[in-house]
């Protein structure tokens, strides 16, 4: 989380921010503030409170005071972000994880065991990999038995395996 003040060109992507955040001026989830125009913040969400101290003004969830870009970027916290005149960090309130994952791309994972309150996590952060939901191998096109005699013709069946919720490196013998 970058603080105040920040002058140089960022490229923030992909992260997220659980903490709570107070102060008087821009408190915010991701970057407080930028003024460098070519700054971007993208595919990140925050869910930590925000909040004001000493009567300061300007919070939001992703940025108080940002005059790059921010895109596909979300917050649980402010209720409404209160931006300054650099105001691109704007982002989509969310008021839950549902379909979050879906929305912030392939860097993000499930959290599978509940350590973010089921919020996505950043793939690297989890070292087991997610397993297929109620594998399935079904085979279609023939009948519903098929046998064969030595009689000297070999009937041909044409057979199509379809495998559903498997992962690239799961075997499957005949």
């Amino acid at each position: 989380i970058l603080g105040a003040g920040q002058t140089n060109a960022v490229k923030i992507s992909s992260c997220y921010n659980t903490g709570n955040i107070s102060g008087q001026y821009y408190p915010s989830g991701i970057c407080a503030t930028n003024t460098k125009n070519t700054s971007t913040i993208k595919n990140c969400y925050s869910i930590g409170e925000i909040s004001n101290t000493n009567g300061g003004a300007y919070s939001a969830g992703i940025s108080a005071n940002f005059k790059g870009t921010a895109s596909n970027c979300y917050s649980l916290y402010p209720e409404a972000d209160a931006l300054a005149s650099n105001n691109n960090g704007k982002s989509t309130k969310i008021t839950s994880p549902d379909g979050l994952l879906e929305k912030l791309g392939s860097d993000f994972t499930d959290d599978l065991s509940g350590a973010n309150g089921g919020y996505p996590l950043l793939s690297w952060q989890t070292s087991e990999e997610p397993q297929p939901q109620n594998p399935k191998l079904e085979i279609t096109g023939g009948p519903e038995t098929v046998s064969m005699t030595n009689s000297g013709a070999e009937p041909t069946i044409t057979l199509t395996a379809n495998a559903e919720n498997m992962d690239d490196n799961q075997i499957i013998e005949w």
